[in-house]
């Protein structure tokens, strides 16, 4: 979008919450840990519904394929609530 590479969440989107909970781009799906540490952190979330994250304002040197899935994390507890693979 304009040049800019924007992670958009619609209005439809729904997880759990817990008091920290983030948004991450990773490689890794499953291991929270891993995501906590090497992923790319775009945000926290505190509800549902549409959300926009302005990934190239967080790190301009990010590509479209430097991640395969957005992760949602509760970043204190370092669980993942849910991911979606990006294609």
């Amino acid at each position: 979008e304009s040049g800019k590479l924007i992670l958009k969440l619609e209005s439809d989107f729904k997880t759990s919450f817990a008091l920290g909970t983030f948004i991450y781009l990773s490689n890794s799906d499953t291991n929270a840990s891993t995501v906590k540490s090497a992923g790319l952190e775009l945000g926290q979330i505190t509800q549902n519904g549409a959300h926009n994250f302005d990934i190239t304002a967080l790190n301009s040197t990010v590509n479209l394929d430097d991640y395969k899935y957005v992760i949602i994390l509760c970043k204190p507890a370092t669980v993942i609530f849910g991911y979606a693979e990006l294609k």
